[in-house]
């Protein structure tokens, strides 16, 4: 494989960590103020 066609990979590969990551903290934080007690 040349790196010209491993590069979308990792552009994909960062993107979809970063929505996944955002997606997560959001519930996260959705959780912890719908539980403001604890």
């Amino acid at each position: 494989m040349h790196p010209q066609q491993l590069q979308p990979l990792v552009v994909v590969s960062t993107t979809v960590a970063t929505i996944g990551t955002t997606i997560i903290g959001g519930k996260i934080t959705s959780l912890i103020m719908s539980n403001p007690g604890g």
